[in-house]
C-alpha cells in the first residue's frame, strides 16, 4: 500500500492538487451548507439500503449500504471541518471499500496499483481550467481485466 500512496502524492504534485491542507484553512460556510446537504442525501439513500436489507439481505446491497454510509459521514466530517471526524471516516470508508474487494475475491492492492498508473499518465491541468476529467492523449485507461486475470492465475 505505500507504493500506492507514494503514487497518489506524485498524482496530486503532478496536478498541483493542495497536500498537507488543514481542515481550518476552509471558512466558506456556503460550501459547509453545500456539503451537509449532500451528505444527508446520502444518508438517506444508505438508510434507504438499510431498510431494504430487512427484506433482502444480498451482500451487494450491504456493501454499498456500507459504502455509501462511510462516506457520508466523511462528508459531513468535511462539513464541520472536523479533522478527527474526517480521519475517522475516511478510515472506515478505507476499510469498508477494501473489505467490499475482498468480499468478491478481487485484487485489491493490485487494482490500486493499476489506478495509480492509469493516472498518472493523465495530462497535466492547466491554471484556470475548470474541466475536472482532463485526460490527454497520454491518458492510458486502466486495464482492470488484465490485473484481475493475472489474479485468477
Amino acid at each position: 500500500m505505500n507504493e500506492a500512496i507514494q503514487k497518489l502524492r506524485e498524482f496530486h504534485i503532478k496536478h498541483r492538487f493542495p497536500l498537507d491542507k488543514n481542515l481550518e484553512h476552509y471558512k466558506s460556510k456556503d460550501v459547509s451548507d453545500i456539503l451537509k446537504q449532500k451528505a444527508l442525501a446520502l444518508k438517506n439513500l444508505a438508510v434507504g439500503l438499510e431498510n431494504f436489507l430487512q427484506t433482502n439481505n444480498e451482500l451487494r446491497i450491504h456493501r454499498a449500504h456500507l459504502m455509501i454510509e462511510e462516506l457520508a459521514e466523511s462528508i459531513l466530517a468535511m462539513a464541520n471541518n472536523n479533522e478527527e471526524e474526517l480521519l475517522d471516516g475516511l478510515s472506515d470508508l478505507q476499510f469498508v471499500t477494501i473489505g467490499t474487494s475482498e468480499s468478491f475475491g478481487l485484487p485489491t492492492e493490485e487494482g490500486l496499483l493499476e489506478v495509480c498508473d492509469s493516472n498518472l499518465t493523465k495530462a497535466t491541468r492547466q491554471f484556470g481550467d475548470v474541466r475536472l476529467r482532463v485526460k490527454g492523449e497520454s491518458y492510458v485507461p486502466p486495464d482492470m481485466k488484465r490485473v484481475i486475470k493475472e489474479h485468477k492465475k
